[in-house]
């Protein structure tokens, strides 16, 4: 998919705009910026109340000047913006660079309307409309972080427990921490991959369900904050980047359940 290389270009859809191109980019502007908000009169005082208040969905104007030699490439080349600006039930990328850096957005186009009364002159304007229902402005490079421990540390660990537990060892008991460890200890954080620890949640769930602790009260209330924090959390905050703390919290929970309601590792055989 061809991206921009040079300051100016735009990119949406797969489709390149701008310089070294037959569309000459006249006027874009990903930048404006509405509030959404439930502004009303106060019945007790002058002035008005507000709710909350949000950023709204952001319209970008687009509009491009095709150039070519004759009438037949102008509406080839037209014919090829409607294509990329076709109608969609999910986003498209917009992708433009400036300054030297490349940014990108998630839009849906929703007008393509060409003038074709100088196309007989193999040019003519193009109208368009892109509407962002994430109104957030992205980096297009790809970037990385390295989240929790270093995977060497997880290694380090096992060898260390193994060495303490080697003689009274039984994989059933001891899998669900390793898990816990070893996705906590991970080089990145993907929230998608935390069904792997579902043997702690099983683990939890039977020690919590048989003990007859008091204790047994906190941990399921534990661990209903632990769920609904993450579910809330999901709904406004899409990127896994920021979960990178959730492993190391249920590595903690698993400690404080087994330490707490559950039994001995080799009372368990």
């Amino acid at each position: 998919m061809p991206t921009p290389t040079q300051d100016g270009q735009i990119s949406v859809n797969g489709l390149l705009l701008g310089a070294g191109t037959t569309y000459d980019v006249v006027a874009f502007n990903p930048y404006q910026r509405a509030v959404r908000h439930n502004q009303t009169d106060r019945a007790w005082t002058d002035g008005a109340w507000s709710g909350r208040e949000l950023t709204a969905a952001t319209a970008s104007p687009l509009r491009v000047h095709i150039v070519t030699d004759t009438t037949a490439a102008w509406v080839a080349a037209q014919q090829s913006l409607t294509a990329a600006l076709r109608r969609t039930t999910s986003d498209v990328e917009l992708r433009w660079r400036l300054g030297g850096t490349e940014y990108l957005m998630f839009v849906r186009p929703r007008l393509v309307e060409p003038d074709p009364s100088t196309s007989g002159y193999g040019h003519g304007p193009v109208t368009c409309a892109l509407m962002a229902l994430d109104p957030r402005i992205y980096s297009a490079d790809q970037q990385q972080q390295q989240l929790g421990l270093p995977s060497a540390a997880g290694g380090l660990w096992f060898l260390w427990y193994w060495s303490r537990h080697a003689d009274k060892w039984d994989w059933i008991s001891e899998l669900p921490l390793i898990l816990l460890v070893s996705v906590a200890t991970a080089s990145f954080a993907w929230t998608f991959d935390y069904i792997v620890l579902l043997p702690a949640v099983i683990q939890c769930a039977v020690w919590t369900a048989r003990s007859k602790k008091p204790q047994r009260r906190l941990v399921i209330g534990i661990h209903l904050a632990l769920g609904a924090v993450l579910l809330v959390a999901k709904v406004f905050i899409r990127n896994d980047f920021w979960y990178f703390w959730v492993a190391p919290a249920f590595v903690f929970f698993y400690l404080y359940v087994r330490a707490n309601v559950g039994v001995d590792v080799s009372e368990q055989k």
